[in-house]
């Protein structure tokens, strides 16, 4: 499709949203609108102002007085350059099944539409929407599609309840009540948003995606954002889905957009911003892979998306990458033109939340890569996860050939895996809190296989963990840890001011703050641990999976640590650069538990249960901070 400059987009919209306001506003005149009072009427309007004019003028103010009845017709307009003044009359019965450019508008083009309503229409094909099937440069505003309206039939692109395809658009205010069906760029509101502000739509419609599609979301299939040289803003604020989105053989699936992706064609030395705001979603979403309350997938090609003060309500259900706000992200390296080194533009997540739903049930579940806010990522701040994190084992139905160290889920009650781009950015998690449940199941085996689970990460690759705490309850098979499951150091840990309170049900090996350290030669950077709490009352340690003869398991607590692994023998590798594990004074340990009688090779340890006799340079050292006290207690309270 040809793009004109996009450079002068923002200017023509800003023109165009004149136009509606009435020009100067000190001043503000508007031109008469001619009124529309019958069907002739506006089928003139039509006649008068074709989609192919070459041309470009002010839009053409229109009044509908009345409603239109198409009386089940089959039809579809061009227009450009017209103002269409609803008054909150209807367009009804009409059919349009063209196979591209689908809706009561086939395409707009420079034109303002308000306070129209559709009911009792079916529009199916490509590029197809109730209201329009392609709009650019366009205004939505009040726009509603109505009672006993369908778009889509189950094969087409770009479809969405209102408009197929929106070009440097506004879309804002407007609600669809439509069931839509599609297979790629499919959503509630619009299909595909390219270059485009929606602002306060709500989407009740169920909306459907079939085959192996992409792009599926309670308001936006995919929300495209892409730039030149001009530094601009898009913004996503405001919106509601309370309708469900189904997609199972889908990826990019979410309750608000299925997949955003922004990109600057041509670097230049401003970079773009893109904000996802104040959004809910409460309806239950399903897909695939990369699966979110908000967003299924937050990829970002040189510029920065923002998720903040998003809340989900829904269950959200998927395989790989899975959130209860985004499922997937990913995060870019660039380089700065007269600049020197590489600059990380980021996903960030910002007072995010989940709540549960009225009847307490909504959870967000998965297999791998599955977190309460996200299924990855690398900065969070004062986030909290409410609902239940279930990851559901199905991989391995032979359990006397799983060896755990060899596969982790990565399931937190954050992020499921916090990591950083080419080690370039940092990992952060400030102010988060979990309160769900992080559970592992196995849908083939007796035995819970899930590794790698935590209330806050888990599986990390280090990074900053501030004022982070733990109450939900942890339940899998090993690596379990109150803030961290897995911890794969590659950049330098730093926990302080967090608390891990809830209880674990484990079978092989749990920590208070971190379940297991995976170190070696390539990848060992210095964990820190200070004025963090531990307050576990109970864990349950029931040490029942089968050991390979090879390596018979350890079961193994820790009250800040469970295990410190390490693939490298060479001491003075870590030793002369000053890494290791360091634990500073004004910590607590109050870490309670029960274990079967007659549990083999069990080992506790009040700050770390168990370090391999290859990595001895992993060193342990307590500092004592004045006038604070440092109590660590790991106790076994009975038998299980």
């Amino acid at each position: 499709m040809k793009k004109r400059s996009l450079l002068l987009l923002p200017f023509a919209l800003a023109a165009l949203s004149a136009c509606e306001s009435g020009g100067n506003n000190s001043k503000p005149y508007v031109a008469p609108a001619k009124d529309i009072n019958s069907m002739a009427d506006f089928l003139k309007m039509v006649t008068d102002n074709p989609y192919n004019n070459s041309s470009e003028k002010t839009p053409v103010r229109y009044s509908l007085n009345v409603d239109l009845d198409f009386k089940n017709a089959s039809t579809q307009y061009s227009i450009k350059d017209v103002e269409l003044i609803g008054n909150k009359h209807r367009i009804k019965n009409f059919t349009v099944t063209d196979a591209n450019y689908a809706g009561f508008f086939s395409k707009v083009k420079n034109c303002i539409f308000s306070d129209l309503t559709i009911t009792n229409a079916y529009v199916a094909g490509s590029y197809a929407g109730a209201f329009v099937g392609h709009a650019d440069i366009a205004i939505f505003k009040n726009i509603k599609v109505g009672e006993f309206v369908e778009v889509g039939d189950g094969v087409g692109d770009q479809v969405g309840g209102i408009i197929g395809y929106a070009e440097n658009a506004e879309i804002k205010y407007c609600e669809n009540n439509a069931a839509v069906y599609g297979v790629n760029n499919v959503g509630g509101v619009v299909g595909h948003s390219f270059n485009s502000n929606i602002i306060s739509c709500t989407n009740n419609g169920d909306v459907s995606g079939d085959y192996d599609g992409e792009g599926v979301g309670g308001i936006c299939g995919t929300y495209t954002n892409e730039w030149t040289f001009e530094a601009r803003e898009d913004t996503f604020d405001s919106n509601k889905n309370f309708g469900n989105v189904t997609a199972t053989e889908c990826e990019d699936v979410g309750g608000l957009i299925g997949k955003h992706h922004p990109v600057v064609k041509q670097r230049g030395s401003r970079y773009p911003k893109v904000t996802i705001s104040k959004s809910t979603n409460s309806g239950v979403i399903e897909g695939k892979n990369h699966v979110g309350g908000i967003a299924g997938s937050g990829a970002c090609d040189l510029c920065d998306t923002i998720f903040t003060s998003c809340v989900n309500q829904g269950s959200v259900i998927g395989k790989n990458y899975v959130g209860g706000i985004a499922g997937y992200t990913k995060d870019f390296s660039i380089n700065l033109p007269y600049t020197t080194g590489d600059e990380i533009k980021q996903v960030t997540f910002t007072k995010c939340s989940t709540k549960l739903n009225e009847s307490e049930d909504n959870f967000v579940k998965g297999e791998m890569y599955v977190g309460g806010i996200a299924g990855n990522g690398t900065s969070f701040s004062n986030c909290t996860n409410n609902i239940n994190v279930i990851t559901v084992e199905s991989l391995f139905s032979d359990v006397s050939s799983f060896f755990p160290d060899e596969y982790q889920h990565s399931i937190g009650g954050i992020v499921g895996f916090g990591y950083a781009y080419f080690d370039l950015a940092e990992f952060s998690a400030t102010v988060c809190t979990n309160n769900g449940k992080i559970t592992g199941i196995s849908s083939e085996s007796p035995y819970n296989l899930a590794s790698s689970l935590a209330g806050i990460c888990g599986y990390s690759y280090g990074g900053k963990f501030m004022k982070c705490i733990n109450n939900g309850e942890l339940n899998a098979a090993q690596c379990v840890g109150g803030l961290i499951g897995t911890l794969e150091p590659r950049q330098e840990t730093y926990i302080t001011e967090s608390n891990s309170n809830g209880n674990i049900i484990v079978n092989r090996c749990a920590g208070g703050l971190i379940g297991d350290i995976e170190a070696s030669n390539e990848h060992f950077s210095s964990i820190r641990i200070a004025k963090s709490h531990v307050d576990i009352e109970d864990a349950h340690v029931y040490g029942t999976t089968p050991s390979p003869e090879s390596e018979p398991y350890k079961f193994v607590l820790g009250g800040l640590i469970g295990r410190a692994n390490s693939s490298t023998d060479e001491d003075e590798y870590y030793g002369e650069q000053g890494k290791g594990i360091t634990v500073l004074g004004n910590y607590t340990v109050d870490f309670n538990y029960r274990s079967p009688d007659d549990a083999q090779n069990m080992t506790v340890g009040n700050v770390i249960g168990y370090t391999k006799e290859s990595s001895s340079h992993i060193k342990l050292v307590q500092y004592k901070v004045e006038e604070a006290e440092t109590v660590a207690t790991i106790t076994r309270t009975g038998s299980i």
